[in-house]
């Protein structure tokens, strides 16, 4: 797949399948996004996945439902035909002369069928293509799964108050909250933004996690002291 889905970026929703095995996009060794990842596609209500077909102006939609997917090819054939198609004999005889839907595969689960990128207006009609947060990045962290914070109402108050009575300037306070990462970091694995990922962690969740909280809160006192 190539950066095709790209110009659709700013008037449909486009994201990128991330790997479902570390909840990330692929990196390299220095933890940035591989330069050939580029496997985008345009969502849809339903879990439809627009994508480009290769070397084409073609797209190809993917329904992951025999049943839906056979009634958005009916509803397509019925309203350029202007006429009601109903059976499976009556799809198959239209989609031979469709001007619409170039090539047409099902399976006992899915359906699969591809036309011009030209008739993308046209097939939002029938599968609902988003455009809510058109403007995001297919490789911004928010098409991400979203994070969860297991850090208690009890814990979390320990690090609110560590800075609780302090007059401090918010530069100063992110100075010291950036100093005692960098130094719990050194008590993590190695491979600790891989594990965050796969468990769906934010930074704050991973350390409590690994029950190293209380050591945390220490270093964030030290460092204000210091």
């Amino acid at each position: 797949m190539n950066n095709y889905l790209k110009k659709y970026v700013g008037t449909y929703r486009v994201k990128a399948d991330y790997d479902e095995s570390t909840n990330d996009f692929p990196r390299d060794a220095n933890g940035n996004i591989e330069d050939s990842f580029n496997d985008f596609y345009i969502d849809c209500y339903k879990n439809i996945k627009i994508v480009h077909v290769s070397g084409t102006s073609d797209l190809a939609c993917y329904v992951p439902s025999l049943k839906s997917g056979k009634t958005i090819i009916r509803n397509i054939l019925s309203d350029e035909s202007e006429k009601t198609v109903k059976t499976d004999k009556q799809m198959n005889k239209y989609l031979s002369i469709s001007n619409i839907i170039k090539t047409y595969e099902e399976t006992d689960s899915e359906v699969l069928f591809t036309f011009h990128s030209n008739n993308i207006e046209y097939i939002s009609k029938f599968v609902k293509i988003k455009t809510s947060g058109s403007s995001i990045s297919p490789l911004s962290n928010k098409n991400l799964p979203k994070l969860n914070n297991i850090v208690s109402a009890k814990d979390m108050k320990l690090y609110t108050n560590v800075f609780k009575d302090c007059d401090i300037e918010p530069m100063r306070k992110a100075k010291i909250v950036r100093e005692a990462n960098a130094k719990i970091i050194k008590k993590l694995p190695k491979n600790y933004k891989i594990e965050m990922k796969q468990n769906l962690l934010d930074f704050k969740s991973y350390i409590y996690k690994k029950e190293l909280w209380e050591k945390y809160i220490d270093i964030l006192k030290k460092e204000l002291k210091a």
